[in-house]
C-alpha cells in the first residue's frame, strides 16, 4: 500500500526520458568525444559533470565512474553550440551555451578545450545530418559513393569473365606499368603515366 501512495505522490520509479533510452543503446566504448566540463543549473550555479558524445547525443554523467546517465542532448534537435564573451572578471572565452529543450551554458577549464568541445558538438551534428539525408535519400547517398556494385554471383560464366577482364583492366590503369616504374627507379626524367612522378 506504502509504495502505490509513493508512486502517486511521485517518489515511486521514474520512465527515462526517450532521449537517454536511444542514447543508452549506443555503446559507451563507441563516444567520440568526452572529458568534464561544468554545466549552469536552474539557480544559476556552476555544477562538474563528465560529458560525452555518443552518435547524434551529447550526454552527461554526474562523473567518470557513474553510468546513470543524467541527461541526453539530442543534438540533431539542438542549437550549434556558440561561444559566449568571457564573464566578468575573465580574459578567456571559456564559456558556450547551446539551446536544446531550453538555453544551456557550460563552462571549460581553457579556452582551447571549449573550442575543442564546441568542434567535437559541430562535428557530431554534421554527421547526424549526413546520416540522416543518407536514409531519407538513398538516391543522393548513390550520388556520393556511386551505385552499388552488381553481384557476379548471377553473372553466367562468360559475364564473369568480362567482369573480371574488365576490373582487371581498370586495375592495370590505376596502377604504372612496369616501364613506368622502371624508369622512376633508374631516375630518368619521364613522367609516370598515371600520376605526376618524375
Amino acid at each position: 500500500m506504502l509504495g502505490v501512495w509513493l508512486r502517486h505522490c511521485g517518489a515511486g520509479p521514474k520512465t527515462k526520458p526517450s532521449s537517454v533510452q536511444a542514447a543508452e543503446r549506443i555503446d559507451r566504448r563507441m563516444r567520440t568525444f568526452f572529458g568534464t566540463l561544468k554545466k549552469k543549473n536552474s539557480a544559476g550555479r556552476w555544477q562538474t559533470r563528465f560529458f560525452e558524445i555518443r552518435g547524434p547525443y551529447w550526454v552527461y554523467f554526474k562523473n567518470a565512474e557513474s553510468n546513470t546517465m543524467l541527461c541526453a542532448m539530442d543534438l540533431r534537435t539542438a542549437s550549434a553550440p556558440t561561444l559566449l564573451e568571457p564573464g566578468e572578471g575573465e580574459t578567456a572565452r571559456c564559456q558556450f551555451s547551446i539551446h536544446w529543450d531550453r538555453y544551456r551554458v557550460f563552462r571549460a577549464a581553457t579556452e582551447d578545450e571549449t573550442v575543442r568541445w564546441v568542434n567535437a558538438i559541430l562535428q557530431a551534428q554534421t554527421n547526424a545530418a549526413n546520416a540522416a539525408a543518407i536514409h531519407n535519400a538513398p538516391e543522393a547517398a548513390m550520388a556520393l559513393t556511386g551505385p552499388p556494385t552488381p553481384s557476379l554471383r548471377h553473372l553466367s560464366r562468360a559475364g564473369k569473365a568480362e567482369a573480371a577482364t574488365t576490373a582487371a583492366a581498370a586495375a592495370s590503369a590505376a596502377s604504372p606499368t612496369a616501364d613506368s616504374a622502371r624508369a622512376i627507379e633508374q631516375g630518368s626524367k619521364k613522367r609516370c603515366a598515371c600520376c605526376t612522378i618524375m
